[in-house]
C-alpha cells in the first residue's frame, strides 16, 4: 500500500520485496557460477603445466577462452534486464504500467472543477520514483484551493511519486484573450 506525504507532495512506496529477493538470488547464482568457472579454469591450467613451466596439454590452451565466453554469456543473461531498465530511465520514458491518456481521463472525470489539462508528462526518474508535470486549467483560484490535496492523493494512487502542477485559471485566460483581440 502506498502512503502519501502531503506536505512534501511525495508518494513513497516500499520496494517490491519479492522482486528484490528474486534478484538477490539471481546475483548470488551468477557470482557462484562465475567463481566456479574461474576455479575450474585455473585448476586446469595449473595441472597442465609441467616441471619446466611449459604447457603440455592442449586443453589448457582452450579452456580459458571457452570458460571466459561462458562467463560472459552468464553475465549478459543475468544483467540484460538491468541494462534495459537503466536505459529506459536514462531516456526518461513513461513507465510501462502507467497509461498517460487513461490517467488524464480519470483525472478529468474525478475532478469536475478541472476544465482542461495540457502539457501533461509522466516519466520515470529512478526505479521507484515516477514524476508528472501538468498544466491544469480551473474555473477559479478557489476551485484549485479546494481540491489541491485531493489532486496529490489522486496522483499518488496512480503510482506517481512527485507531481508538479501549474494551475491556470479560466477567468484569467478569458481576460488574456480579450486583451489580445
Amino acid at each position: 500500500m502506498r502512503k502519501c506525504n502531503l506536505r512534501m507532495c511525495i508518494c513513497s512506496a516500499p520496494e517490491d520485496q519479492q522482486s528484490s529477493k528474486c534478484q538477490a538470488y539471481v546475483d548470488l547464482g551468477r557470482d557462484l557460477i562465475c567463481s566456479f568457472l574461474v576455479i575450474i579454469c585455473s585448476a586446469t591450467v595449473y595441472m597442465s603445466i609441467n616441471q619446466a613451466g611449459s604447457m603440455y596439454n592442449a586443453l589448457a590452451l582452450y579452456i580459458d577462452p571457452a570458460l571466459s565466453i561462458v562467463a560472459v554469456v552468464v553475465l549478459m543473461a543475468t544483467t540484460l534486464s538491468f541494462v534495459k531498465e537503466s536505459g529506459m530511465i536514462l531516456l526518461q520514458t513513461v513507465p510501462t504500467d502507467i497509461n498517460v491518456t487513461t490517467v488524464k481521463t480519470h483525472l478529468m472525470k474525478q475532478f469536475p472543477a478541472i476544465k482542461n489539462v495540457h502539457d501533461f508528462h509522466i516519466w520515470r526518474l529512478t526505479r521507484d520514483k515516477v514524476i508528472a508535470t501538468a498544466h491544469v486549467v480551473f474555473e477559479t483560484p478557489a476551485s484549485y484551493e479546494n481540491i489541491n490535496k485531493s489532486l496529490i492523493e489522486f496522483f499518488c494512487k496512480q503510482g506517481i511519486s512527485h507531481t508538479t502542477m501549474q494551475p491556470e485559471f479560466y477567468e484569467e485566460l478569458k481576460i488574456d484573450r480579450k486583451s489580445v483581440v
